[in-house]
């Protein structure tokens, strides 16, 4: 495939794996927060230069009472573009990702630095560290995000108002393209097992 033709098939792929934006509609009165919303309800990007190092994509996530019976885990799905292959790691396990006392999954997420480790797992990886804190769990637990590439040609997250859909929430989508010019997309996944 030649450059054009994969520039415009790369196009159509962001297009269509863009998460879904809500409007932030009001809520009926007497209905809290915490019951209307199910996903993203804050992301900043390098909030706090002052945190070390500080963590370029920042999300709060709170998911509905219903919703919060599932059982969730944090995970990379790697699909190659080349081959066609498609990979998936646990980046969070789903003994972290848990109801708090009130009976809702409700956690922060950081995922990666503003300079990101080189040649991390692997020569010509980059990895950014991703950092769970669950809200009012006490739960908490870090990982990394490995890129199989050292040229990140997009870094697409969802933003405040992206919903949790079919039991999954795209936090960040990543396009990478490794030495040897094989792209690669990259997602970090909140998925209901």
């Amino acid at each position: 495939m030649n450059r054009i033709g994969f520039g415009l098939l790369l196009s159509m792929l962001c297009v269509s794996y863009a998460a879904p934006v809500k409007s932030l509609e009001p809520r009926p009165a007497g209905v809290s927060k915490i019951e209307t919303e199910n996903g993203v309800v804050a992301y900043q990007f390098e909030p706090n230069s002052q945190q070390f190092p500080p963590k370029l994509h920042n999300w709060e996530v709170l998911l509905n009472k219903v919703d919060s019976q599932g059982r969730y885990e944090i995970v990379q799905i790697t699909h190659s573009l080349t081959s066609g292959q498609t990979q998936a790691n646990v980046l969070i396990p789903d003994d972290m990702v848990i109801p708090n006392a009130d009976g809702y999954i409700h956690f922060d997420l950081h995922v990666g630095d503003t300079e990101p480790t080189q040649n991390a797992n692997g020569t010509g990886n980059l990895g950014h560290s991703i950092i769970f804190s669950g809200n009012g769990t006490g739960t908490g637990a870090s990982s990394s995000v490995i890129l199989p590439g050292s040229s990140v040609r997009a870094a697409t997250p969802s933003l405040q108002g992206a919903s949790l859909s079919a039991g999954q929430l795209r936090l960040i989508r990543y396009v990478v393209t490794d030495a040897v010019g094989e792209d690669s997309v990259v997602e970090v996944v909140l998925r209901r097992q």
